[in-house]
């Protein structure tokens, strides 16, 4: 049986290449649960880039006196350095210039990527009755261009029908 989350890395990683939005993937395996992709290089120790359309999850803990649960949000963008321990701390584009973790002219390229690959995920799902609320997404250099890295799951979003939250299992 094919994994879940693999299946649809492969969907929208394939989705993604016809809208020529640069990326890792190459092929996968279905039966040996395989991606092919190039090598990259990620920016410092990993950094996750959220597209917020809706106030959940940490955002909603951060700012619950500000906003309410589910209020729709102006699709914001927020980065969080990988860091578990760290409960992966939000980052300012300052701060990541400052670190030298990336330069303002990546900053600025990642955060239009996320803006395009997260419109065309929602543009999808909404044509399948689904509403994203948030979508998270990596990026690096793959031969040297800032292209989209890892998976495009359902770990990797929260996606709502008829105001419930899906699993990865529908």
């Amino acid at each position: 049986q094919p994994n879940k989350s693999l299946m649809l890395s492969k969907f929208f990683f394939e989705l993604l290449k016809k809208k020529n939005i640069p990326n890792h993937y190459l092929d996968s395996d279905l039966k040996e649960n395989v991606m092919y992709i190039k090598a990259g290089k990620i920016f410092g120790n990993g950094l996750e880039f959220k597209c917020r359309y809706r106030a959940t999850g940490s955002f909603l803990d951060r700012f619950s006196g500000y906003i309410e649960d589910g209020q729709v949000l102006n699709r914001i963008i927020e980065v969080n350095i990988k860091d578990n321990e760290k409960n992966n701390p939000v980052i300012s584009k300052d701060i990541l210039i400052e670190l030298k973790i990336m330069t303002k002219d990546q900053f600025k390229e990642c955060k239009k990527l996320t803006k395009k690959v997260s419109k065309v995920i929602k543009e999808f799902l909404e044509r399948k009755g689904m509403e994203v609320y948030q979508i998270k997404l990596e990026f690096g250099l793959v031969d040297g261009k800032i292209s989209l890295i890892d998976e495009i799951s359902g770990e990797n979003m929260i996606v709502c029908k008829d105001n419930r939250r899906l699993s990865t299992e529908e």
